[in-house]
C-alpha cells in the first residue's frame, strides 16, 4: 500500500504471550525511537483479556469468546493520515491492527481507525464503539509501526529495533513463519518479497507447461515414426504410383502437428479459465493482469520445438519410401 510502503511493522502477539512489549520494556523503547532525529513510534496496544483461552492453545475457542481490541493513540496515529482519523476531542481509538497483517500488503484496505475488524477480501469493517476510560500506559504493545523522513533515519530505528525490541515466533506454528510477523520489514518490503515469490511461482508453472508441451511433442514424434513404420507398404506404392513426396510429407504433417496444436490452444485456454476462476475466488475486487507475453512466447517456442522434433521425423519416411525398398513378402 503506497502511503505505507516505507514504514516499518512489527507483530509481537504471533509467538508466546511473553513476546508482547509490556509497558516497563515499551517506555525506554518507545522514548529511545522518538528521540532519532526524523523517526516516529506509532505503537498498538492490546487490551486486557478476559479469558484464558489463546489463539495459540490448540484447542477451540469458546463459544462467547471476543478476540480482545486494540488501541492506538490519536496524537501517535496523526503521523500516518492513510491509517484514518479520530472524532474531535478523541484521545485513543481502538484499531483493527489485525488488518494490517493481511498475506498481500498490496490488497490493504484503509482506513482501519475506528474499527475493531476488516474484512480482509471486501474491506468491509466492523465499527467500534469509541474507547473511553483506556490507560495505554498500562496495555501491552502488539503491534509497533515505525515512520522515519528519510533511508537512514529508517534503517538507524531498524537496527535498534532489531536488538532491543526483536519479533520472537513460535516455531511450532508453521503459519507464523510468514514475512508478515517477521521484521523489521516495511509494508513495501514485504510486499516486494511477496512479488518475489509469486515471479519465482510463475517462472515454475511456465517451466511446467513449457516441459510439458515439449514431452507432448516428443510423444507425438515417436507415435509419428511408429504410425509410418506401420503405414511403410501404402506410403511406398503411393510413391511409385507418382504421388510427390511433397503431398506425402504434407499428410504426415498434418496427422502430427494439427493434434498437438489443437491441444495447446485448448489446455492454454482451459488454464487460463481456471486461473481467472481462482484468481476471483480468492480476491473478487483485484484487478488481474494476464502475463500474456511471457506466457505466448513460452508457449509458442515450445510449440515450435516441438514441432521441429516431429518434422525431424520426415527423414524416416523419405528413407523407407525409395524404390529400392518396394519389394514386399
Amino acid at each position: 500500500r503506497a502511503p505505507l510502503n516505507n514504514v516499518l511493522r512489527l507483530r509481537y502477539d504471533m509467538g508466546p504471550a511473553s513476546a508482547l512489549i509490556s509497558p516497563a520494556q515499551a517506555a525506554p523503547i518507545l522514548r529511545d525511537l522518538r528521540a532519532m532525529p526524523g523517526v516516529s513510534a506509532i505503537p498498538v496496544y492490546l487490551s486486557a483479556g478476559t479469558s484464558s483461552w489463546s489463539p495459540d492453545s490448540g484447542t477451540p475457542p469458546p463459544r462467547d469468546w471476543q478476540p480482545p481490541a486494540e488501541y492506538v493513540s490519536c496524537a501517535d496515529a496523526k503521523v500516518l493520515p492513510a491509517l484514518g482519523t479520530c472524532a474531535p476531542g478523541q484521545d485513543v481509538s481502538v484499531i483493527a491492527g489485525d488488518a494490517l497483517f493481511i498475506d498481500n500488503p498490496l490488497l490493504l484496505h484503509l482506513p482501519v481507525l475506528g474499527y475493531s475488524g476488516l474484512d480482509r477480501v471486501t474491506g468491509a469493517g466492523t465499527k467500534a464503539p469509541a474507547a473511553t476510560g483506556v490507560d495505554l500506559s498500562r496495555l501491552d504493545v502488539t503491534t509497533l509501526m515505525v515512520a522515519a523522513s528519510d533511508a537512514a533515519s529508517l534503517e538507524r530505528a531498524r537496527t535498534y529495533l532489531d536488538l532491543h525490541a526483536p519479533v520472537l515466533i513460535s516455531i511450532g506454528s508453521p503459519n507464523q513463519w510468514s514475512t508478515n510477523a517477521a521484521g523489521p520489514m516495511t509494508f513495501g518490503e514485504v510486499a516486494s518479497v511477496r512479488e518475489a515469490m509469486l515471479r519465482a511461482a510463475q517462472q515454475m508453472i511456465l517451466f511446467g507447461v513449457g516441459l510439458t508441451l515439449f514431452v507432448a511433442g516428443c510423444s507425438i514424434a515417436v507415435a509419428t515414426a511408429g504410425s509410418l513404420v506401420e503405414r511403410k507398404r501404402p506410403f511406398t506404392l503411393l510413391r511409385l504410383s507418382g504421388t510427390p513426396m511433397a503431398v506425402l510429407r504434407r499428410v504426415v504433417l498434418l496427422e502430427s502437428a494439427l493434434p498437438l496444436l489443437s491441444v495447446s490452444a485448448m489446455a492454454g485456454g482451459a488454464a487460463y479459465a481456471m486461473a481467472v476462476i481462482a484468481c476471483h475466488s480468492l480476491a473478487p475486487d483485484a484487478t488481474m493482469s494476464f502475463p500474456l507475453a511471457a506466457y505466448s512466447a513460452t508457449v509458442a517456442a515450445v510449440v515450435i520445438g516441438a514441432l521441429v522434433v516431429i518434422l525431424g521425423s520426415m527423414t524416416l519416411l523419405s528413407r523407407m519410401t525409395r524404390s529400392e525398398h518396394a519389394r514386399f513378402e
